[in-house]
């Protein structure tokens, strides 16, 4: 863990119970990327398991209106958790919260309450792999009402806490048939891990639902069954569902009287709730629920935390639970007692989702959440010492921490922005504790920052702590800034300086004091060995004096991660290979992008065509809201003459010339784009004014053959139009045994001719020994009727003329 010697929590002890106390970070670095966890020096309980096919449950049976413990409203007396379980208080309002694991997608049902006699449910919780189910029974009919509440994710073997509240009022405007003038509606609302789900239907609350009725009268000589992991409802009532029985585990199950606020479950449900809490968390003997508070307030009726103690014999061993005794009421009621059916003891969330308490000393006075410390400093101020173990997620590399907490007497002045320390002999002289701000250029990503230097300010990321993270790149210069500040009191002076703790090795640290106020500045330049998660925290120390004691501000973590320069990469072209024709122009676009706006992207042809180019369009493009750099070269290219029948592979590479580590070699990050060109055989596009016989002339040919090949040029003194693409040969198929010179002979052409019109036999024409040619290879040739053989070669039959046309023409 990465702590100072002594972290400083302040907290304001003018009123009887310390209130507003400042929490800190615990952050933990490590060598890897593991998640790390806290764990408890002592005994933290267990949780209990049930499994469907078992038939498994906890009842606690035969809860009646005499002798149970209630807050009542109402001068009868009657049992305040009878009354909220048949929804008979108007204006009331029951919670029910507590941790589930399914180990199977089916779930099943995690709580319910119901009529001893008829085993109709008035309230029930089912919840499966993606939905939370809750809802009860009438007592009178077979009607049953449900509200489906989405999760929106799978918890399948994953501990996730659950609040059901449900809210009754009169009927009163309601047009619900079940109403009357003395009867009350019922309304649901659930939260998952403390955040509110929606219904199906989209909504924060399920409809108006008639409540469970009793009948005529009221409920008060009711008798109730509560039932952990087991719920006796109809068919009706489970809805399809796979069993009324639960496959998982469940722990620290807690009943209301109140609606228990977002705020409030959030706070608390992750720290058990211990005897010596009820004072605050709301002992129903010494708090009053009524129509007034009860929408904001709410105290705890019943508690079982699931602990069960196994016999010696089963030490550190799993054991089946006979009977378990709730930790609220205490007394051991009868009706109390919580019977098991099949329950086994498990061992307690150990993946982080949930958190205990863990103790400083033996009065046990610090909580952790959501990776804070909160204190409860019961003893006043002072020193406290903090123990407690780390460990893997996995519990592996399990290491002790111990730490001292300093709580100070101050109270917060909001015009100075300062805590203004309270009376002390200890601190006289000092009167403010120092303020510590940290400052980053940073833009926000991901729900976390990313480093990012072209920022024209600084960003204040005080209240952005551990376990949130800035995300730099090995390789880059990183800067922050840690800035200390003090106020004086009249004949008072003041020098800041820092305390700092960090697992960053290679970290610079420059100070700049400035009096009464200073500023530390940061630098790092991480490696690849680097990459990872990394901690620094630092406190402002105020010097006032020999003779006064100096007070360190509260501690400022702030976590850095750093990942390593991700490679750049290519935008698909919208085709893996083109066709060219000579003469003509062919363009396209390559963009390269990488997800580094620090990079630096240039790009480059290999093994280009002649006459190719490749020209920057846009270099080093940033997009921050994507943390993007894009660079767009253009490749431009017109083949040549000869350039007929080419076809390659031509690729591109995109490489990062970013920053290094002084200390490693560089490492330059490549991608690579490839694409296949290849130039038609035997066409051409003309060029403006170019005529036949210029063109004839560049391919080794006459105008007469050019025009003859062309029957759209009507005429030989005609100009082609530009851009039209005209034959300059004859695609000719190679017979078996055709070589590259049996064809330039009988086509009356040199080996250069063949040469210069295929460019894919331009490396074979040289050989010594003549090239042989595929069967059906195309050729582009020029037949010379002059210098072209006379007979030709068809199967075994050879046809001849006696002589060729221009010996016959010219009478020889």
């Amino acid at each position: 863990a990465v702590t100072l010697p002594y972290v400083t929590v302040v907290c304001d002890f003018s009123t009887p119970q310390p209130s507003n106390c400042t929490s800190f970070s615990l952050p933990v670095a490590s060598g890897e990327n593991g998640e790390w966890q806290v764990t408890p020096p002592y005994n933290v309980g267990n949780a209990a398991a049930f499994e469907a096919s078992q038939h498994s449950k906890l009842s606690v049976t035969a809860i009646s209106a005499d002798g149970a413990v209630c807050d009542s409203q109402q001068s009868s007396g009657k049992a305040c958790l009878i009354d909220l379980l048949t929804a008979q208080l108007p204006n009331s309002a029951i919670t029910v919260e507590g941790w589930v694991m399914i180990t199977q997608e089916s779930g099943g049902y995690v709580f319910s309450s119901s009529n001893s006699s008829t085993g109709r449910a008035t309230m029930f919780v089912h919840i499966n792999s993606t939905h939370v189910k809750v809802g009860h029974e009438s007592l009178t009919d077979t009607t049953s009402y449900t509200s489906t509440f989405v999760i929106g994710r799978n918890v399948t073997m994953q501990w996730v806490h659950i609040t059901v509240v449900r809210v009754h009022k009169p009927c009163s405007g309601s047009t619900l048939s079940c109403c009357t003038s003395s009867t009350n509606t019922v309304e649901y609302e659930v939260y998952v891990n403390g955040v509110t789900v929606f219904t199906v239907d989209n909504s924060r609350t399920s409809k108006l639902m008639c409540v469970p009725s009793c009948g005529g009268g009221s409920c008060g000589s009711i008798v109730l069954d509560l039932q952990f992991g087991y719920c006796p409802c109809s068919a009706a009532a489970a809805g399809g569902q796979s069993g009324l029985y639960l496959s998982g585990q469940l722990d620290e199950w807690r009943v209301w009287n109140g609606f228990r606020t977002q705020v409030q479950i959030q706070e608390f449900m992750k720290i058990s709730l211990t005897l010596d809490r009820e004072g605050f968390l709301g002992n129903p003997t010494s708090i009053q629920i009524n129509q007034y508070n009860y929408i904001s307030n709410a105290a705890l009726m019943l508690l079982y935390s699931m602990d069960y103690t196994c016999p010696a014999s089963a030490a550190g061993m799993q054991c089946t639970v006979s009977q378990m005794y709730p930790v609220y009421p205490t007394g051991n009621q009868p009706w109390t007692l919580a019977t098991a059916t099949a329950v086994v003891t498990v061992n307690t969330d150990d993946t982080g989702a949930m958190m205990w308490e863990t103790a400083i000393d033996a009065m046990g006075i610090m909580s952790m959440s959501s990776s804070r410390v909160h204190v409860n400093p019961v003893k006043g101020p002072g020193f406290y010492q903090a123990s407690m173990m780390l460990s893997f997620s996995n519990g592996t590399g399990r290491a002790p921490l111990d730490f001292l907490i300093q709580v100070v007497n101050a109270t917060y002045n909001s015009t100075l922005n300062a805590y203004k320390l309270g009376a002390s002999t200890d601190y006289a002289g000092n009167s403010y504790i120092p303020a510590l701000y940290v400052a980053a250029r940073l833009m926000p990503w991901d729900g976390n920052f990313i480093y990012w230097p072209n920022m024209t300010q600084l960003k204040d990321v005080t209240s952005f702590s551990y376990p949130s993270s800035i995300q730099i790149v090995a390789g880059y210069s990183f800067v922050m800034e840690f800035y200390g500040a003090d106020i004086v009191g009249p004949g008072e002076q003041s020098t800041v300086s820092f305390a700092n703790s960090t697992s960053i090795q290679g970290l610079q640290l420059n100070l700049i004091n400035q009096g009464n106020s200073s500023i530390l500045e940061a630098s790092w330049t991480p490696c690849r060995k680097d990459i990872g998660s990394h901690v620094i925290c630092v406190s402002a120390v105020d010097c006032e004096g020999p003779n006064v004691a100096a007070i360190p501000s509260p501690m400022q973590c702030v976590k850095i991660e750093v990942v390593a320069s991700p490679p750049p990469q290519f935008y698909s072209l919208p085709q893996d290979s083109y066709t060219l024709t000579m003469g003509k122009l062919f363009q396209f676009e390559v963009t390269a992008f990488e997800h580094n706006m620090l990079a630096s992207l240039s790009i480059m042809g290999n093994n280009l065509p002649r006459y190719a180019v490749l020209s920057p369009k846009v270099v080093n493009n940033v997009t921050t809201s994507q943390n993007l750099v894009t660079s767009t070269s253009q490749f431009s290219w017109v083949p040549s003459h000869d350039m007929g029948a080419f076809s390659d592979l031509i690729c591109f590479s995109a490489v990062d010339h970013g920053m290094g580590c002084s200390l490693e070699q560089p490492q330059r990050n490549v991608a690579t784009l490839c694409v296949t060109l290849t130039v038609r055989r035997c066409v051409y596009t003309v060029r403006r004014g170019q005529q036949l016989q210029e063109i004839a002339t560049i391919f080794t040919n006459n105008w007469m053959n050019l025009w003859s090949l062309n029957s759209q040029i009507r005429h030989p003194d005609f100009l082609p139009d530009e851009g039209e693409v005209i034959n300059v040969g004859h695609l000719y198929r190679a017979l078996k045994q055709d070589t590259i010179g049996t064809v330039a002979k009988r086509m009356g052409m040199t080996r250069d001719q063949v040469a210069l019109l295929n460019w894919d036999l331009r490396t074979k024409v040289n050989l010594s020994i003549d090239f042989v040619l595929m069967p059906n290879q195309e050729v582009c040739v020029i037949p010379d009727s002059c210098k072209g053989m006379t007979s030709t070669v068809y199967n075994s039959l050879t046809f001849a003329d006696p002589k060729s046309f221009a010996e016959q023409l010219m009478g020889v």
